[in-house]
């Protein structure tokens, strides 16, 4: 039977610190799951390996790391700490209840960036580690379903990306820019799109590709992303951003404050004189005679569009739009 490897991370020296009923107690609850099996350095047979290199390749073997912290640090709590981190191993961290840690053991867990379990007795370390380890494992498990669910969108993505299929494509910024694209080409992590009207690409990170549905009625079948494909001005380029769009959001996207005294916004004029593209700030309930004399809302390269609230009669605000020529 093959078992999961739980390394243990703790002082050792119980001249520094005694925490040897804490690592008794985490080996415990670790070996009564009966398919995980603990591995300690106290535990673990003599060795013809390098000293350092002995534990620090057993953090390298583990499927899940554990950390006790107390008082203090060592320098062997620390090298193994950092190779866990190094390798992204799944680590679990336990802090013992002190009146006062070292600055350092409060510096390791500022470094780990992780949600630690406080203990203030050895029943109350075994129930922290029983849970832990118990919801690490239906993480893992649940994993296997998402890895299920993205191998098929792939496989479904790469059946497109054969025929070069046209695919509508949701959400898209601006609306009504058309959602039309073809599928062209997928590999471990990136599916490429290619706009059906300008023929650009635009990379697509696979784990964004959220469902793809076949078509139907001799219509289009479309792809949903977690995330949106956005026009951007200046470059002239579609590209994805990974923040959605709630629904008052899908017609003009994300905006951000910004006003004509905004040193970047002297920027971006500038940059459109070099196109020869004309510009203006104008009142939002202005903005649907604009489009339809062939104005656009500007896009800038972080795919979010100008509002200046100003004030009028009554309070509105503007937006900034350009007119390519």
């Amino acid at each position: 039977m093959d078992f999961g490897k739980i390394f243990i991370s703790s002082i050792l020296n119980p001249s520094v610190e005694d925490l040897r009923p804490e690592r008794n107690a985490a080996r415990d609850v670790i070996d009564s799951f009966g398919f995980l099996k603990a591995w300690a350095f106290e535990t673990a047979p003599a060795s013809t390996e390098n000293l350092d290199q002995s534990y620090l390749r057993h953090v390298e073997e583990c499927d899940v790391f554990i950390l006790i912290l107390g008082v203090k640090v060592t320098a062997p709590v620390n090298a193994e700490w950092l190779r866990a981190k190094k390798l992204k191993k799944p680590t679990l961290v336990f802090v013992k209840s002190v009146a006062q840690r070292d600055a350092e053991t409060d510096d390791v867990l500022d470094a780990l960036n992780r949600k630690y379990a406080s203990f203030n007795t050895i029943g109350g370390l075994k129930q922290s580690v029983k849970s832990a380890l118990e919801q690490t494992l239906v993480m893992g498990i649940r994993s296997l379903s998402i890895k299920s669910a993205t191998l098929s969108v792939r496989e479904t993505l790469r059946e497109l990306a054969e025929s070069k299929s046209r695919m509508r494509v949701s959400s898209i910024v601006p609306a009504g820019a058309g959602d039309v694209f073809h599928v062209m080409s997928v590999d471990q992590d990136l599916v490429v799109l290619k706009k059906a009207t300008s023929q650009q690409d635009v990379d697509v990170p696979l784990s964004r590709v959220a469902e793809v549905l076949p078509s139907a009625n001799n219509d289009y079948g479309s792809i949903a992303l977690s995330g949106r494909l956005q026009w951007t001005s200046l470059p002239k380029r579609w590209k994805f951003f990974p923040e959605a769009l709630s629904g008052s959001e899908a017609s003009l996207g994300l905006g951000k404050i910004s006003s004509p005294h905004d040193p970047h916004v002297a920027e971006i004029r500038a940059a459109l004189e070099r196109q020869n593209t004309q510009y203006c700030w104008d009142w939002v309930f202005n903005l649907g005679d604009r489009i339809g004399a062939n104005w656009q809302v500007f896009y800038d390269d972080d795919g979010k569009y100008l509002r200046y609230p100003a004030q009028a009669a009554t309070p509105s605000e503007q937006i900034f739009v350009i007119q390519p020529r």
